[in-house]
């Protein structure tokens, strides 16, 4: 039973260093996100929210420091926006940071004026759990006709309108650790413990589910991906085989 301990402690570790070069990656925009550079395109910013504002003032986002893992993406042409939230789809108590793009919005932001917005939820996974307040981004904008007390009323969204991206974020993370679970387990494969059969199969289980379940959210944007389910398949492969044809019974029959 030690020996399983130690193996699955050992996957374990591995999962948690892989994991936190990850991390560094994602802080210094080294991402898995295509385009990091430029625009996030997480599965957390697939969804588009209304928002009704009238704008206070523009500010730079100088002052920010890692903006890439707190926001998402680099923040250069972008400026933070104060508003007045007349009407939102997002709880305002959720709202952080509005930012726009100054070269792909064009619109001046006037104090006088008011204005009807599609934003985007912008945030990194690995730090979208810990928050509860977060930066949107504006994607489209047009100027509202009509005075605040005319401003068109549509629904909020329930307080836990959140909780499914923290579920996307808190899976991506352990993605890492899952997998090298298995990798480790499956290795071990020939320890002289009937358990040590059992693990590789309830890791590449977890790791198989959680990944499926990241792909299935992702392929609403990013279409089905082969990449996983290959990795998968060669994982219950490689199980298979080294239960049925061990390493004594091939020394045997040599």
């Amino acid at each position: 039973m030690k020996t399983i301990f130690g193996i699955v402690l050992a996957g374990l570790l591995l999962g948690i260093v892989f994991t936190g070069i990850t991390l560094l990656s994602e802080i210094f925009g080294l991402s898995r996100i295509s385009d990091y550079f430029s625009t996030y395109s997480g599965s957390m910013s697939y969804k588009y929210y209304k928002i009704t504002f009238r704008p206070i003032a523009k500010q730079s986002v100088e002052d920010i420091s890692f903006p890439n893992l707190k926001y998402g993406y680099e923040l250069d042409d972008n400026k933070l926006l104060k508003v007045n939230v007349l009407q939102s789809e997002i709880p305002y108590q959720n709202i952080e940071y509005i930012f726009y793009n100054t070269k792909n919005i064009s619109a001046t932001f006037s104090p006088d004026s008011i204005y009807l917005a599609w934003v985007g939820i912008r945030g990194n996974y690995f730090s979208f759990p810990f928050r509860d307040k977060y930066g949107f981004q504006i994607t489209q904008v047009s100027a509202y006709v009509g005075a605040d007390e005319e401003v068109s009323i549509y629904p909020t969204l329930e307080a836990n309108w959140a909780n499914g991206l923290k579920l996307y974020a808190w899976v991506s993370i352990f993605l890492e650790t899952l997998f090298l679970m298995a990798l480790v387990s499956l290795l071990n494969m020939d320890e002289p413990n009937r358990y040590a059969r059992f693990f590789p199969i309830l890791f590449i289980v977890l790791f198989g589910a959680a990944g499926l379940y990241v792909d299935y959210v992702d392929y609403e944007a990013m279409g089905w991906p082969i990449f996983r389910p290959i990795l998968i398949l060669l994982l219950i492969g490689w199980y298979l085989y080294t239960l049925f044809f061990p390493e004594e019974e091939l020394e045997k029959t040599a």
